[in-house]
């Protein structure tokens, strides 16, 4: 495991040093020519950061199982499946974080930069701005190794590279869904997308919101290290044999297309409104016909899904129309 993790560094290195300084440039560049920045802003632009940062290493990372000859050469080094999983885990991890520090240390300089040229909107003093920023900081840390699993199960578990980006997106889709239907049926706001529940958690747990908030967020937390003991368990029965396989499975597009399928028009619908749900019908029909298409990797399906695509499409129809 030790090799893997110090091979898995060195190979992260020079990604992650060219990732922070484009990112430097351009917040740089934006500080320039802006007249007026909000510390909001910089901490917004921090977040994100860190949310291509993790989905970025996720892919450099978890990517050895996405092709067969890469899968069939990684699984023939002298190294457990485990231990394969645990020193890319580790190595990834700790380069999510020295690159979270470092480029920390960036928006500090910046930071230090547009104060100095006046560019920083004070509403008190530059020390409370300061701290502000800071506080904001230190919970996306807390919060970054949970979204880090989140999207790691979504991508390690789907059979190739486009898969694992789709299932990343699948899994926010299906978060945002159950946050939005939970929300409807308890009367409250909360936050509905998984993003969100990242990005506005320092806003919100500072605002009259926070009971609220903080259910959902320490959800989030709880779920995100729970996924953790799944892939380490699962990681030591993975094999090579679905590598490049349609993702078909419990846990892929079977499963996922009829639960976005069948949540996404009720939480689109509109009583009152013909047009909108016109436009959700056709939106929604469209992505259908694409999701199965990557799906299939054609535009030519199976029987099991034309019939899939049939029901979903006259759902959608159904609840868009009929049900106004």
């Amino acid at each position: 495991m030790k090799k893997v993790f110090i091979y898995e560094i060195k190979r992260l290195l020079i990604p992650m040093i060219f990732y922070m300084a484009i990112m430097a440039i351009i917040e740089f560049t934006v500080i320039l020519s802006s007249y007026s920045i909000k510390i909001k802003t910089l901490s917004l632009w921090y977040c994100s950061f860190l949310m291509i940062l993790v989905l970025g290493i996720i892919v450099i990372s978890f990517s050895y199982n996405k092709k067969r000859i890469s899968a069939d050469m990684t699984y023939a080094l002298p190294a457990t499946k485990n231990e394969l999983f645990q020193g890319k885990y580790l190595a990834s991890i700790t380069a999510m974080f020295g690159t979270a520090i470092a480029y920390l240390l960036i928006n500090l300089i910046l930071f230090g930069f547009a104060n100095l040229a006046g560019k920083i909107e004070i509403d008190y003093t530059i020390e409370h701005e300061l701290r502000y920023f800071m506080a904001t900081v230190g919970i996306y840390g807390l919060s970054l190794l949970p979204l880090y699993h989140f999207f790691l199960l979504f991508y390690y578990k789907a059979n190739s590279i486009l898969d694992g980006l789709v299932f990343s997106g699948f899994g926010m889709g299906i978060y945002f869904l159950i946050a939005y239907f939970l929300c409807e049926m308890s009367k409250i706001y909360a936050p509905q997308f998984l993003l969100s529940v990242f990005a506005n958690a320092p806003f919100c747990l500072f605002e009259e919101r926070v009971l609220t908030f903080n259910v959902y967020y320490i959800i989030s937390l709880i779920l995100g290290y729970l996924i953790l003991i799944y892939l380490l368990w699962f990681a030591r029965r993975d094999c090579s044999i679905r590598t490049q396989d349609l993702s078909n499975g419990i846990f892929g597009y079977k499963v996922f297309i009829p639960i976005l399928g069948i949540l996404t028009p009720i939480a689109t619908h509109s009583n009152n409104d013909l047009s909108l749900n016109i436009i959700g019908f056709i939106l929604i029909t469209i992505g259908l016909f694409l999701v199965y298409c990557i799906y299939h990797r054609s535009i030519k399906f199976n029987k099991t899904s034309y019939i899939s695509f049939g029901i979903l499409v006259a759902y959608n129809l159904i609840y868009s129309f009929i049900l106004l």
